[in-house]
């Protein structure tokens, strides 16, 4: 009797180590990098199934000024949506923080299809060079992520 509970309070410990063997033997692949730019520090973690980039993860650091994350998600090659949150300075070096999110969708063309922005929890309006500005990054950023895929790649 003993041995049966056991088993039956086991069996989803057990299920769930091999669904995790099976999701790492999937063909997803993780690739970190960071970089500097003025005085921002960008680190990434790019997640790619074989050689398809899916997603890029971007954590940025000013100084005291400013941090954030923002999640990049792309389909078939193609920017489909981020999600952001920043936390910066509302006035200067010595104001509070206030925190920024943005969630864009982007049709097949890289047309806005939807998008919501909030300050503090507050709805917010999209200021116009906020979306271009996201997709011109994720392209900088594309370009070192595939670097540093290709790099990963060529040391196995």
């Amino acid at each position: 009797m003993r041995r049966r509970l056991l088993a039956i309070l086991l069996l989803p410990v057990l299920l769930a180590c091999g669904a995790d063997r099976h999701a790492a033997d999937d063909g997803r692949r993780q690739v970190h990098g960071s970089f500097t730019v003025g005085d921002v520090t960008h680190h990434f973690v790019a997640t790619y199934q074989d050689s398809t980039l899916l997603s890029v993860v971007e954590e940025q650091r000013s100084g005291d000024l400013s941090r954030g994350r923002t999640r990049y998600d792309v389909v078939e090659g193609r920017l489909v949506s981020v999600w952001t949150e920043e936390q910066r300075r509302a006035a200067g070096d010595d104001g509070p923080f206030e925190t920024v999110t943005l969630e864009l969708e982007f049709d097949a063309t890289g047309q806005v299809r939807r998008q919501a922005k909030t300050v503090d929890g507050r709805p917010a309006e999209l200021l116009g060079y906020e979306a271009p500005g996201l997709q011109r990054h994720f392209n900088e950023l594309r370009e070192r992520v595939d670097q540093a895929h290709r790099a990963a790649a060529a040391g196995m």
